[in-house]
């Protein structure tokens, strides 16, 4: 699909699938339909450059930002727009949460309870109030994992090294995970059921990653489990016991001799390493666990899906 002949800066999917949102830097936010590929919607939704457009859970509404400043939401049935932030120097992030009409901003001279913000990561509520969660400056920065909890009670995010878990009720931090090396990227993955947070992070030369699960209940530290390869993808069962990490053989940084080839099963509540997947040749780019969590499927461009059996392997 063509979107113009400028850049496009961000793109995302809805949340069945069926539509992307493509901002570009000609002020333009294209709705495609991924089937078809055809073009239903376009949003004259900023002055100069659309940085960002994201689709609300329930796909009735697109937030947009861009280059007049401005956080605007769209109707997708009428395609009318409100304004929900004015006059902020920039909006660098929209996250909307999976359910319950939640939104997390990042953005520069926001002004918060008539006090104007440097940088900040900002809650919006279903009722269009907004909460400060953590103001930033040059000495600490807010990474590009942010993440809501399935059921929207938590919100994650990187702020400089650690991790920050927020209440979506009232605002306040509820936990400080600390890492002493960079996530990866897409590093914070919550349980289905939105009790545990996994993180994930990678040595500085790439060669071995850890991974985390914290309990959002007490705050503990459920497992710890330190990889002598790095890591790519981490995705939890649907019945919150088991984790499927791909690991990244080869020099990463220098990109020589990369192989993503081997998938790595753990059990959770056990703390236990499971079956090492093996059998494609060339890198694994998709998993998906059966409900039951009994099965995991994976696809590789090797041009193979292979279905394994999280017991036997």
């Amino acid at each position: 699909v063509q979107h113009n002949q400028d850049d496009v800066l961000t793109m995302s999917f809805s949340s069945d699938g069926n539509q992307l949102a493509a901002a570009g830097s000609d002020d333009l936010v294209r709705i495609l339909d991924v089937d078809s590929g055809q073009q239903v919607g376009v949003l004259q939704a900023h002055s100069g450059a659309a940085w960002d457009g994201a689709f609300s859970s329930d796909g009735s509404s697109i937030f947009t930002s861009g280059l007049n400043h401005q956080l605007d939401v769209w109707d997708t049935r009428t395609w009318r727009s409100d304004t929900l932030i004015h006059n902020a120097d920039s909006i660098s992030q929209i996250v909307p949460s999976p359910s319950a009409g939640w939104l997390a901003i990042v953005g520069r001279g926001l002004f918060i309870d008539g006090r104007r913000i440097d940088t900040g990561l900002v809650l919006m509520t279903p009722d269009d109030d907004t909460k400060l969660l953590v103001e930033t400056d040059s000495a600490l920065s807010i990474g590009q994992d942010i993440v809501f909890s399935p059921n929207a009670d938590y919100l994650a995010a990187v702020v400089d090294d650690d991790v920050w878990v927020w209440s979506t009720v009232d605002g306040e931090i509820l936990y400080t995970f600390p890492t002493s090396e960079p996530l990866i990227e897409n590093g914070l993955k919550w349980s289905p059921d939105g009790t545990q947070l996994a993180l994930t992070s990678r040595s500085f030369n790439a060669s071995s990653a850890t991974l985390w699960v914290w309990d959002m209940q007490t705050g503990d530290e459920v497992v710890k489990l330190v990889h002598d390869h790095s890591i790519s993808a981490v995705v939890w069962s649907d019945d919150d016991i088991q984790l499927a990490t791909v690991y990244v053989s080869g020099d990463v940084l220098e990109r020589t001799d990369v192989a993503v080839e081997s998938i790595q099963l753990w059990d959770v509540a056990d703390a236990a390493q499971g079956p090492l997947l093996l059998g494609h040749t060339d890198e694994v780019r998709l998993l998906e666990w059966s409900p039951d969590g009994q099965y995991l499927a994976s696809g590789s461009y090797d041009g193979t899906v292979r279905v394994w059996d999280s017991q036997s392997g």
